[in-house]
């Protein structure tokens, strides 16, 4: 007996989706919280040695400053570094993806391969203007574009996934 389907979401992934879903991961945030420390202990240390006129505090300094930036495009890295990844596996650019919904179930679908996972894997739902992100762990998920919902729609998705994985 096959299952009812509830939700289906038809989508083509690119690198700016994976950016987004990179914004969410714990594993991002860690790094950007580390960068922070780091960057502001860098600063100290350089205001340190600058006031003591030793040269090293511009070297200091500068490096403080490449920690900031770098705190900034972190995410964008990440996100390329994962499309570039699955765009590799899944031989597409774009990704090409379908998630089917059912009572029991989600289906990911992709070009070459088919993962079923079960309501109660998922930690963690994240919720933006744009997606749904389906954790799974602190560094996967599925990514569920709004505006590509083909079947039900996001107020029915949100009480759905709410009863199903009683994280929502």
């Amino acid at each position: 007996m096959e299952e009812l389907i509830v939700f289906r979401v038809a989508q083509q992934l690119n690198e700016p989706d994976y950016t987004e879903f990179s914004k969410q991961l714990k594993a991002v945030k860690a790094v950007r919280i580390t960068y922070i420390i780091l960057s502001a202990v860098m600063i100290v240390c350089s205001l340190i040695l600058l006031a003591l006129k030793e040269f090293t505090g511009v070297v200091f300094l500068l490096i403080a400053v490449s920690s900031i930036i770098l705190i900034f495009k972190y995410p964008n890295i990440m996100g390329a570094n994962l499309f570039k990844n699955y765009s590799k596996l899944h031989h597409s650019n774009p990704i090409p993806s379908e998630v089917v919904l059912c009572e029991n179930h989600i289906y990911d679908n992709t070009v070459n391969s088919s993962t079923t996972f079960e309501y109660n894997q998922f930690e963690k739902i994240v919720e933006t203007d744009t997606y749904f992100f389906l954790m799974i762990t602190n560094s996967a998920g599925l990514i569920l574009r709004k505006d590509s919902f083909t079947q039900g729609d996001i107020t029915q998705f949100r009480g759905f996934i709410a009863s199903k994985s009683h994280i929502y």
